[in-house]
């Protein structure tokens, strides 16, 4: 199924409109964010169908479905969070704002036993990166491979747009090879 993305590359200084095709959609896409965006979307959670998330893209021109990565020993999974939505997006949710919607146990037969913590967040309740804080490298420590997060930050188009089309968008740094932002619509994601 083809549909509609809203891609801003850090490159760019304007947002355009694109689809699936120009920008495919990862294949990285672990069961406990999947779950949890089935029951934010659809149980009385707070994203709607309507709503767009704002999504990594990498520089094979992939995007990822909300935002994921690793804790790092001596950080707690707040922490861990709030560290990768600035490096993969751009944004700083207050945090009063980001809501734990999950905790997983994520069994995998091929890596060990892995708690995944799953937030959300609305765009209208973020603070972004600023110039002063472009590129700098805040993590500092080893990744676990017992603890992983993911944060689906959304909102109404308008907001996600307004987002895309700010005049500059700076990110923390990392080697995650992260080009830019996209946004999608939740019911293409079902």
């Amino acid at each position: 199924m083809n549909y509609p993305l809203y891609v801003r590359e850090f490159s760019m200084d304007r947002m355009f409109e694109t689809d699936c095709q120009t920008y495919a959609r990862s294949r990285y896409f672990p069961f406990p964010m999947k779950n949890a965006l089935s029951r934010l979307s659809r149980y009385n959670g707070h994203i709607f169908s309507t709503d767009y998330i704002l999504c990594p893209i990498y520089d094979d021109k992939t995007f990822q479905v909300g935002v994921t990565g690793s804790v790092e020993e001596k950080e707690e999974s707040t922490c861990a969070i709030l560290r990768e939505l600035g490096e993969e997006i751009g944004v700083i949710p207050k945090v009063d704002s980001i809501r734990s919607v999950k905790l997983y146990e994520w069994r995998r037969f091929d890596k060990p036993d892995t708690e995944f913590t799953v937030y959300e967040t609305n765009i209208k309740d973020c603070g972004f990166v600023s110039k002063d804080d472009d590129g700098v490298v805040f993590s500092q420590e080893i990744d676990r491979t017992d603890k992983k997060v993911g944060c689906y930050v959304y909102g109404i188009k308008k907001d996600v747009v307004d987002f895309l089309n700010r005049e500059n968008i700076y990110v923390y740094g990392s080697d995650d090879h992260i080009i830019g932002i996209a946004a999608v619509c939740v019911s293409y994601l079902r």
